[in-house]
């Protein structure tokens, strides 16, 4: 019986050491993102409370950035990042105690939002040569996000 107890314990262990949460982004930022060029940029997300995040930009021409911060009693966090030029492609790494979250390959720019009705939303494939200019596109950093 006093086997059994110290197995069992000892797994409960070893699971809640596995079971650290990591630091988690909003789904927004995520890989291949664009955001506003000129304005700060604001990241935010969840984490275990008190954990501490170090975000570490790299990218052309990145301003120097060194600070920490330390995730609410409620685990969530929010951290300023200094303005971007228009460029990329940029990599932004939150570090901590419990490992790293990389977002890769994010341009900055200009961000347009379109909303309205069903019946805007029309794909370009079933348009009048809409196959033929999809194919021939050549800028890679038009992105698109549909919610």
């Amino acid at each position: 019986m006093l086997a059994r107890l110290a197995a069992a314990f000892t797994t409960w262990c070893f699971l809640a050491a596995t079971l650290q949460a990591e630091i988690k982004p909003y789904p927004l930022f995520s890989d291949n993102a664009v955001f506003q060029r000129d304005k700060p940029l604001i990241v935010w997300g969840i984490a275990d409370p008190g954990e501490d995040i170090t975000p570490v930009l790299e990218g052309p021409d990145v301003p120097r950035f060194d600070k920490t911060i330390f995730a609410n009693s409620d685990g969530s966090w929010r951290i300023t990042l200094p303005p971007l030029k228009a460029g990329g492609p940029y990599t932004l790494i939150l570090k901590s105690r419990n490992g790293q979250v990389r977002i890769n390959n994010f341009l900055v720019g200009e961000v347009w939002l379109c909303a309205g009705e069903s019946n805007m939303e029309w794909p370009l494939a079933t348009t009048q040569n809409g196959p033929k200019h999809v194919s021939e596109a050549t800028n890679p950093t038009l992105r698109l996000l549909t919610i």
